[in-house]
């Protein structure tokens, strides 16, 4: 059976309905195919529920796509079939890529992906305004800046603050 490594950007148990809702949708999905075992960062990395207040920092984002691209060596290293950086601004993604054998699936790049091939033009809702510059970027590194119709952001404070 495959081994998929997960990782997340945020911390275990901060927001338990995002822990479950993942574990949920990897069961409805792949069944018993594939085994997906969910990373998440440590505890110390912030204190709030969701790492919204830093990832607007350039150079903590820096910080994230290292370590991201860290977890993809040791998720190969360990055996795992692929390793999926779970964060729509697929943080590291080309790090992690450039230093592992292994599939790197960004869940950004693989989402812009899948909609294209449905031929239709689409939208994004984020909840942290200061991630729309990172998801624009993407939107035309990967080639689809055209079939975005728009990019807005939600207001969230219950999910992203203390």
């Amino acid at each position: 059976m495959s081994r998929i490594w997960f990782q997340k950007h945020t911390v275990v148990g901060r927001n338990p309905w995002l822990d479950e809702g993942y574990e949920q949708h990897a069961r409805d999905v792949l069944g018993d195919r594939a085994d997906v075992e969910f990373h998440a960062l440590p505890a110390e990395v912030y204190e709030t529920k969701m790492p919204a207040d830093h990832v607007r920092y350039g150079q903590l984002e820096v910080f994230f796509s290292w370590y991201f691209a860290e977890r993809a060596v040791e998720a190969e290293r360990r055996g795992y079939s692929a390793y999926v950086i779970g964060t729509s601004q697929d943080t590291g993604l080309a790090a992690a890529r450039s230093l592992v054998s292994i599939p790197v699936v960004g869940y950004g790049q693989a989402t812009f992906d899948f909609l294209r091939t449905q031929g239709l033009r689409f939208g994004i809702i984020g909840f942290v305004p200061a991630l729309e510059e990172a998801l624009r970027h993407n939107q035309t590194h990967y080639g689809c800046a055209e079939e975005v119709d728009r990019l807005r952001t939600l207001f969230a404070p219950a999910i992203t603050r203390p």
